[in-house]
């Protein structure tokens, strides 16, 4: 009778098969971003990055004069290979008793984590561009977007990609441009793509970094009787009343916000009622969610009120999916240099029966055409 053992379900050559195979799906980016295998087996980890400038915007040219020319510039600059690199650990009791299928998990969230790194810094990247559309004052809309789109200076509109911050889909999907990708369920070429608008396709993402716009508040509300051994809390800020007041249990919730340089939020008291107020890097994020409110206190009680303002501006990347029809051998906007591909390892603890599956990826990602991506900010 054949026995399952746990080197027949942890098996690291068959994890690293399917795991590559995951990530591959599971990168955003990787439709549009150029994958080179040139580093793969070469010595060192620092490589020199061709990349070409953009020619600039064009300019206003009387009748019978002739244009300008200028040249296609080409610089350099230099990126430097990393590791990326994620663990688990797992019992026998787990992989043999189980619920559901750990190792198949372990698969999943092993992939996830290296393609969540991988898009992490394709975002970093794109970041770098130089084309920048400032549309700072409005949300965002068909009209932002084509004014964006133009800065790539096109004759023919091309198919482009957008990634969007999600707090940005509800007002997208209310523009009557906005065609949404269950129209056109045999085109959909991005993961995470959601529609279309202006020729650009639409993926959402958190990874969209914010810059800051304006200021957001919320006012919390201590108040009712209060019993000294009371405990109240702001989003985990927890409280243990020292008097029988609510500015005391204020001024105790005010001290430890104000403690904790992490907090996305300052906070102040006046006769109990706390302002909380977003700090500088959290404009229109840090409390865009009401706060977590608590107590044990039976009469005391803690309420949140006033309405949210804040605002932020999202830095939404655009780069071209195509090449141009004048020059089909254009470099990708951004390439994944490949220095060694995902691979597994696990290492056996006999003694405590249990087995760490280690998995990691080598490569740097690089912007590699500044006139293919625009970054236009956009408010949210």
């Amino acid at each position: 009778m054949a026995t399952t053992k746990i080197n027949d379900l942890i098996n690291p050559q068959v994890m690293a098969d399917m795991i590559s195979a995951k990530v591959e799906k599971k990168i955003v980016v990787a439709p549009f971003a150029k994958v080179d295998n040139t580093l793969v087996g070469v010595p060192g980890n620092t490589i020199t990055v061709p990349k070409y400038g953009y020619i600039g915007d064009a300019a206003d040219v009387a009748e019978g004069v002739s244009c300008d020319t200028v040249k296609l510039s080409t610089g350099v600059t230099t990126a430097t290979v990393k590791k990326a690199m994620k663990a688990v650990e797992l019992t026998d009791e787990a992989v043999l008793s189980g619920y559901g299928n750990p190792v198949g998990e372990t698969n999943n969230q092993l992939a996830k984590a290296i393609a969540a790194k991988v898009d992490n810094d394709a975002m970093t990247a794109l970041q770098g561009a130089i084309l920048v559309f400032d549309g700072s004052a409005n949300l965002i809309s068909y009209n932002q977007i084509v004014d964006a789109i133009d800065l790539f200076d096109e004759e023919v509109n091309s198919d482009k990609v957008m990634f969007i911050n999600p707090r940005q889909v509800a007002t997208l999907r209310k523009d009557s441009n906005f065609i949404s990708a269950d129209k056109y369920p045999n085109n959909v070429i991005m993961t995470g793509e959601i529609g279309t608008i202006a020729n650009a396709r639409i993926v959402p993402s958190k990874k969209v970094p914010h810059v800051d716009g304006v200021a957001g508040e919320r006012t919390v509300t201590i108040a009712g009787t209060v019993a000294i051994g009371d405990k109240f809390n702001i989003d985990g800020y927890e409280f243990t009343a020292t008097a029988a007041t609510a500015k005391n249990v204020a001024d105790g919730l005010v001290a430890l916000i104000s403690a904790d340089s992490d907090c996305e939020y300052s906070a102040s008291n006046s006769n109990g009622v706390i302002t909380l107020t977003e700090k500088t890097g959290f404009y229109g994020v840090g409390l865009y969610n009401v706060p977590v409110l608590g107590k044990t206190s039976t009469a005391g009680t803690i309420t949140a009120r006033g309405t949210y303002s804040g605002t932020t501006i999202y830095k939404c990347p655009i780069v071209k999916l195509n090449n141009d029809s004048e020059a089909e051998e254009d470099a990708a906007a951004i390439t994944i240099y490949l220095k060694k591909d995902t691979s597994v390892e696990t290492e056996r603890d006999t003694l405590a029966r249990k087995t760490d599956i280690s998995v990691d990826k080598h490569y740097t990602v690089a912007l590699t055409n500044d006139s293919k991506v625009v970054i236009a900010k956009i408010k949210a």
